[in-house]
């Protein structure tokens, strides 16, 4: 028989929880007072579209929808956002935090509750009357046709109101008003938990997302340590935001943990639960502050523009222990991690996996910055043989965003008004920074680089058009494109652009990725003379 030990009897309920149902009338008034809270370490919503309208299609029908489980505990007085609802709530000691069911609740909210004045780009859940069934209908189809926008339903003046504009009558409008009564009336179960021992409820979490739609680690470890008041950071998700105030993009909250076990020098191969509970707050705050000095290392020191444009990114959390450890680098040290980030990434000996990872991390002795960033650079690998071939062009691959950081470190310009453009801004694009200038893909030469330039889409002509009809050469030299090729773009001999843009990216790529990594300063990556120095006793 197994034994229970002294933790799981800490985390025992004072007593079981109560069970008792909610209409969804009630929880919508419930949520509009201010008692029903989502806390700060709730997970970021993830269901989609279809998920929302099996909800609404499984109440209508009267299947089961799940229950639901709240912890009543006091909540402070502030402002409350539940999907689009935003509430200024009053101070409740009898307030329900949101330990399982979030997707739910939000989705009754953003659904059922009508918030004036609230732009949702047209897009909201209706009811066909005219063959019954949930769709995401437009702002004109709210007004053409006979598909009630659920947030009519909650208010039976409003109801009748929308019945009496659109002119319904017998068996129609009977099936708006019975709309309106099943879902109102709806009975969801819930548990609800309460007592002093804030653990539990995190337990309870934690085992009820262990099975069905798995969680992320970052989604686990924000629900179990999220904190519920206003001290910052307070979650993962706060780091990742913040961060992204540089301008360096989002970093991936799986990245953000990662860093976190790295600077608490934990194996980033393992479970989380190896930080204890209380040691998390200062965690995530040492995490920011040493995160947020490798982005902005990476994005002005050696010159990535962009997270998207960094070929492995594990790097970061390797950095952001450097940092954490030795605060502010000498400007030598700075050089050699520039050369260390480079060579690695040319070498592919950062090659995203754990392994890696704890190599780099290992070699950061805490003692010595000199001696750290000597071992790093011995993990930094050996200059290929061969200089990376261009072909083929694959935003996925770190070879390619090698490439395209050198392009963007010609300082591109817009083709139309001379601007220089934010490379960091193209990386957002949803088609990438790279765009092409020709979309077919019959030979080796139109899949590769020379076929990109870094510039966002245009309206009424194409690429290919405006850049034949550059005439400022300041423009031509900011995409690396000669004035033979673009003659023979004007003559219409784009076979022949791809080639002589090929030759000239090859050649200045490999020197551009040559000296970011400076092979040659070998003898200069040595230790300084100064740490060679041992003092006198």
């Amino acid at each position: 028989m197994a034994m229970t030990t002294a933790a799981e009897v800490a985390t025992r309920l004072e007593r079981r929880p109560e069970a008792r149902s909610f209409s969804i009338e009630d929880l919508l008034e419930e949520i509009q007072n201010g008692r029903i809270r989502v806390p700060p370490f709730q997970r970021s919503l993830r269901w989609t579209d279809e998920d929302r309208l099996n909800l609404f299609d499984s109440i209508y029908r009267g299947f089961p929808i799940g229950t639901l489980v709240f912890w009543r505990r006091p909540a402070e007085a502030g402002r409350v956002e539940i999907g689009h609802l935003v509430i200024d709530a009053e101070m409740r000691s009898d307030a329900l935090w949101v330990v399982d069911g979030q997707q739910r609740i939000t989705t009754l909210a953003d659904v059922l509750i009508a918030v004036p004045g609230l732009d949702l780009e047209g897009r909201t859940i209706h009811f066909d009357l005219e063959e019954p069934g949930f769709v995401y209908g437009t702002a004109t189809q709210k007004a053409s046709s006979r598909w009630i926008p659920l947030s009519e339903v909650r208010d039976s003046a409003r109801l009748l109101a929308w019945a009496h504009e659109h002119r319904l009558t017998g068996e129609v409008l009977s099936l708006a008003l019975d709309l309106g009564k099943r879902l109102l009336e709806y009975q969801i179960t819930a548990y609800i938990a309460e007592g002093a021992n804030e653990q539990a409820p995190r337990e309870i979490f934690d085992r009820l997302n262990s099975s069905g739609r798995s969680l992320k680690a970052h989604e686990v470890f924000d629900a179990l340590h999220g904190a519920q008041t206003s001290t910052e950071p307070s979650s993962l998700r706060e780091i990742a935001r913040e961060i992204e105030e540089f301008g360096f993009g989002r970093i991936p909250e799986d990245l953000v943990l990662r860093s976190l076990l790295a600077v608490r020098r934990k194996d980033p191969g393992r479970d989380f639960r190896q930080i204890a509970n209380e040691d998390v707050p200062a965690a995530l705050a040492e995490t920011i502050s040493a995160l947020g000095q490798a982005v902005i290392f990476v994005k002005n020191t050696a010159r990535f523009p962009h997270i998207e444009l960094l070929p492995y990114k594990l790097l970061l959390a390797t950095l952001a222990l450097f940092f954490h450890e030795h605060g502010e680098p000498s400007p030598r040290t700075r050089r050699l991690l520039t050369r260390w980030l480079w060579r690695g990434a040319i070498s592919g000996s950062h090659s995203g996996n754990t392994v890696a990872l704890r190599r780099t991390l290992n070699a950061i002795v805490p003692e010595s910055e000199e001696r750290a960033v000597q071992n790093l650079l011995a993990e930094a690998g050996t200059r290929p043989t061969e200089p990376p071939a261009l072909q083929p062009f694959n935003f996925r691959h770190a070879r390619t965003k090698l490439q395209l950081v050198a392009l963007a470190a010609l300082g591109p310009r817009h083709l139309a008004t001379g601007e220089e453009l934010d490379v960091a801004e193209l990386c957002e694009q949803k088609d990438g920074p790279a765009l092409r200038l020709s979309a077919k893909n019959r030979t080796q030469e139109e899949g590769g680089l020379a076929n990109r330039i870094l510039h966002p889409p245009v309206v009424g002509s194409s690429l290919r058009r405006q850049l034949a009809a550059v005439s400022d050469e300041k423009i031509l030299r900011s995409h690396l494109v000669s004035t033979d090729a673009q003659q023979a773009l004007r003559r219409g001999d784009f076979a022949q652009f791809l080639r002589l843009r090929e030759t000239d990216l090859r050649g200045y790529v490999d020197s551009f990725l040559d000296s970011k990594a400076d092979w040659e300063a070998s003898d200069r990556d040595r230790p300084s003379l100064s740490s060679l120095i041992v003092p006198d006793e």
